[in-house]
């Protein structure tokens, strides 16, 4: 995919059926928002685990 070439951070990918164009439609809209709400819900938590010092 080339990610990893972007960011200093390990890339984490995921398969959403569909092309470029209808995973921004339905059904398969629905697929791409459950994982992003996923992954959304585990960085929160990573968040939320970390102290703040500010």
């Amino acid at each position: 995919m080339g990610w990893s070439e972007l960011s200093t951070e390990s890339v984490e990918v995921f398969t959403i059926p569909g092309n470029h164009y209808s995973i921004v439609r339905k059904p398969a809209v629905e697929n791409l928002a459950q994982q992003l709400k996923a992954c959304i819900a585990q960085a929160e938590q990573i968040e939320q685990a970390i102290p703040q010092f500010i």
